[in-house]
């Protein structure tokens, strides 16, 4: 039998997709980026005091509620990977306005997230290493005892079970999550009733905490509301945008538990 080879094709570059005048102005933006490089983007985040180890080439706070720095119809490119669940619904709907504001026409917004949708399905299957192969080993030995909802609801609201720090939000015993889930009508209804009473004062102090959920659902309802005519569900390294599909730089966090929005305006 002959022996399988995988072949790696070169990545379709932005320099080759768009040119090097238009890439010489850096329209692309990677917000909420840490401490990630690319050549051709810029990144968009808090300033390094405010969260270690950031190198944004534009210093924006989201709670601000204040304009991107950014000129209307200029930006061909913008990716979020792993910020919006950092943020609630007035804040990123405030994004997404900006976003849309921001991109030219035919311009494209890639979201990548912690998937809802596929945390509660691993939640049901009772499946303990989705919820503990991305977890820091030294928290694993303190989730041992949790019930998979306990699990499953800290994925999208990091602070709000009975053992976390005391900080302004309200806390939930096992069974306080239990009988909430029985009250409401659907699971995003659960999550929202417990996301939406978040402290936005202690989530300021503790950024790096998730305060949201996020499904395409979701995201398709919110972008619509923006503006933009064109919301699709994608995959991992499955952009509609070539260049996006460079593994070396884009969907590299959690593919197991991430979805895939993209927007075009």
């Amino acid at each position: 039998m002959a022996e399988l080879t995988i072949q790696v094709t070169r990545a379709v570059t932005f320099r080759n997709h768009f040119g090097d005048d238009i890439c010489s102005t850096k329209p692309f933006y990677n917000f909420g980026a840490g401490n990630w490089y690319h050549p051709d983007f810029q990144n968009i985040d808090l300033p390094p005091e405010r969260y270690a180890g950031n190198r944004p080439d534009i210093e924006y706070d989201a709670a601000s509620l204040k304009p991107l720095p950014i000129e209307e119809n200029s930006a061909l490119v913008f990716y979020f990977s792993h910020v919006n669940e950092h943020l609630p619904d007035d804040i990123n709907m405030h994004l997404f306005n900006e976003v849309y504001r921001c991109l030219k026409p035919g311009g494209t917004v890639r979201f990548v997230y912690p998937d809802f949708d596929t945390a509660w399905q691993a939640a049901q299957d009772e499946d303990i290493d989705f919820f503990m192969h991305w977890q820091p080993h030294k928290w694993r030995e303190t989730q041992a005892g949790y019930t998979f909802l306990q699990h499953f609801v800290k994925s999208f609201a990091s602070r709000t079970l009975d053992d976390s720090p005391k900080d302004g939000n309200r806390k939930y015993s096992a069974d306080d999550l239990t009988r909430l889930l029985a009250e409401c009508g659907s699971v995003e209804e659960f999550a929202t009733r417990i996301t939406s009473g978040l402290c936005m004062k202690a989530q300021a102090a503790s950024p790096g905490c998730h305060c949201n959920w996020w499904n395409h659902g979701k995201f398709e309802r919110m972008l619509t509301k923006a503006g933009f005519s064109s919301v699709r569900k994608s995959a991992y390294l499955k952009s509609r945008l070539a260049p996006l599909r460079d593994i070396k730089f884009f969907d590299t966090k959690h593919p197991t538990m991430s979805g895939y929005t993209e927007a075009v305006k």
